[in-house]
Formats: C-alpha cells, structure tokens, sequence
C-alpha cells in the first residue's frame, strides 16, 4: 500500500471535506475513475489514428 500526502488550500478542503471526498474510499475511487478515463482517452486516440489507414482485404 502506498500512502501519499497532499496540499490544498483551505477552502478547497473545506468543500473537499464537507463533500466526503477525503475519505480513503472517495480518493481511491476519484483516482479510479480518472485512470479509467485517461485510459478510455488514449484509446481513442490510438482509434483515430488507425482509422484514415487504408483497408485491403
């Protein structure tokens, strides 16, 4: 397990706090989701760049 340590500024923890999304499970599942996303981004990419490549069967 990794632990990490972070700084926001106050109001932003506040609200962060306030939201529940400093909690261990919020942060992973923040986290989680974002690498998805990025994930889902960079095979897109690699999509479009393979779709104008001419097709010969």
């Amino acid at each position: 397990m990794t632990t990490i340590k972070i700084s926001l500024q106050d109001d932003l923890a506040r609200r962060a706090e306030s939201a529940g999304l400093l909690s261990n499970t919020a942060i992973r599942r923040l986290l989680d989701d974002a690498v998805r996303r990025l994930a889902g981004h960079a095979l897109l990419d690699v999509a479009r760049q393979i779709r104008p490549l001419p097709f010969r069967p």
